[in-house]
């Protein structure tokens, strides 16, 4: 999906940091989504490079809720990069065609 957005970075690390880092406010994601893909980014390290409790050496393993967390956040990334702007895109056709009915200028 970040590719999608035009983050062809090679991994997906450095794409999350590419979209964290985003200034173009037409290209930047909502707030809520950047908070969500860095703790993706961070639960994703800790299922993919072993972690260790710095003080017991235990491996400190991915909570479900951790993998709960990364799957919501395709589900919204999915809403806010495909759903969303359709649906807008139908309102704005449908207004447009109501305000050339009306003889105005369409939006």
């Amino acid at each position: 999906m970040l590719e999608k957005l035009g983050y062809e970075q090679q991994w997906l690390a450095q794409k999350i940091t590419a979209a964290v880092a985003e200034t173009d406010p037409d290209k930047r994601l909502p707030k809520r989504i950047i908070q969500r893909l860095k703790y993706l980014a961070e639960a994703g390290n800790f299922g993919i490079h072993i972690r260790r409790n710095t003080t017991t050496s235990e491996i400190v393993e991915v909570e479900p809720i951790e993998v709960e967390a990364c799957l919501d956040t395709v589900e919204e990334m999915i809403q806010e990069i495909f759903e969303l702007p359709g649906e807008d895109a139908e309102r704005t056709a449908a207004m447009n065609e109501k305000l050339a009915a009306a003889g105005k200028k369409t939006i």
